[in-house]
């Protein structure tokens, strides 16, 4: 089947290269080009505290037609700079992987649209809930994946398959991950005040093997002319797949209220315990609604149930400076062992956005572990400075 797909899309590119001559398709390519620079150090209270600084930098080109082929193509780099990294057990390897240097083709895709449909294959960033780039350090995760996406007024059909993903945030500093032959689908209504959407992944490798449902109900209202409010509801239920471990049932909900300058909100998430199986929110940053900077509901949903409460409180002045405070409560009841956790995370950021191509930010995580205070796991401090300039 792969490769059946891979010499279809070999041809299409081909195909879409004489198109191109005809069309002018290369006259409308956009060349966008990031500079990132990040440093980043992790005081543990049990363990070795590790630092790191990297450079990264990404150039994409891609076309811009509204009708017809596009095609685009990127890449991203990061390296650490070594005067300014730890050694050894001092060295974190989060920024640029285990070899200290990650460089990658994120993006090599095709895309057709005519109408109300658009059909792409390639390597891509996708922006599924439990499929997503991710993007909070030096590479976003980017996915190999083959989608349609039918877009009436109101309501989207999606479908597609994905077979690899990549993205030294996640770890995956090897390269090329395989996913197997994993299927996704989804329909999503948007009318009025209400949004709501069913999501359907099934999930081919061995180690995250599961079937997923993903269902989200969002209804939005203005009590006045500067204020809006909304609540949605979340639902995530899997079926463990080649004896993966994975089986989950999480209800979740969410109120966020904002004004002209200040953001507010208040999330729950709630996990059924699933004897000796854990949960697995998404391959990317997740979507749960309570998840932290680092902290999600999976880290501890082995073999008991969990209940999150996170509240977040966001100002921003003159559309340039803004702050904002999180502060996250995970519980998880004891397990077959006895064992409980209790896990509390506080995220502190200021951000500075000038002129829409020049950001820089200061993000402060705190971790406590409130029932094993001795452990070398979330009892730390992580402080990061991070900027990026585009073109």
């Amino acid at each position: 089947m792969k490769k059946i797909v891979n010499i279809t899309l070999l041809y299409a590119l081909a195909f879409s290269s004489s198109y191109a001559n005809e069309t002018n398709l290369l006259g409308k390519l956009k060349v966008e080009g990031e500079v990132r620079a990040l440093y980043s150090a992790i005081s543990n209270d049990n363990s070795n505290d590790i630092y790191a600084t990297a450079v990264g930098v990404a150039l994409s080109a891609k076309s811009q037609n509204e009708q017809g082929f596009n095609i685009g193509v990127a890449f991203r780099s990061t390296k650490d700079i070594k005067l300014l990294s730890g050694e050894g057990e001092n060295l974190s390897d989060e920024l640029s992987g285990k070899e200290r240097e990650y460089t990658v083709l994120s993006e090599s895709y095709l895309e057709y649209r005519y109408n109300n449909i658009t059909l792409r294959g390639g390597r891509q960033h996708i922006d599924t809930p439990s499929a997503d780039s991710d993007d909070i350090r030096m590479v976003p995760n980017s996915f190999e994946a083959y989608t349609a996406l039918v877009e009436f007024d109101s309501l989207e059909l999606l479908a597609g398959f994905m077979t690899k993903w990549q993205g030294a945030d996640a770890g995956l500093d090897s390269g090329w991950k395989e996913t197997g032959d994993s299927t996704f689908a989804a329909v999503t209504l948007s009318k009025e005040s209400l949004d709501a959407s069913v999501w359907f992944y099934n999930i081919a490798n061995r180690e995250n093997a599961s079937r997923t449902i993903y269902s989200e109900v969002t209804y939005s209202f203005n009590p006045s002319s500067d204020i809006a409010m909304s609540s949605t509801l979340q639902y995530l239920k899997q079926s463990q797949l080649k004896s993966s471990g994975i089986a989950s049932s999480i209800v979740g909900a969410l109120i966020e209220i904002s004004g002209d300058d200040i953001y507010v909100s208040l999330a729950y998430n709630s996990s059924a315990k699933k004897a000796s199986k854990s949960s697995l929110s998404g391959l990317g940053g997740g979507v749960l609604f309570s998840s932290m900077d680092s902290m999600i509901l999976d880290e501890i949903t082995q073999d008991r149930a969990v209940s999150a409460l996170k509240g977040e409180f966001v100002y921003e002045y003159d559309a340039q400076l803004l702050w904002s405070y999180a502060y996250g409560n995970f519980n998880g009841e004891k397990n077959s062992s006895g064992k409980r956790e209790h896990i509390v995370e506080q995220n502190f950021i200021v951000e500075y956005i000038a002129k829409e191509n020049f950001a820089l930010s200061l993000i402060y995580r705190i971790d406590s572990n409130r029932e094993y205070k001795e452990s070398d796991e979330f009892n730390s401090q992580n402080i990061r400075v991070f900027t990026s300039y585009s073109f």
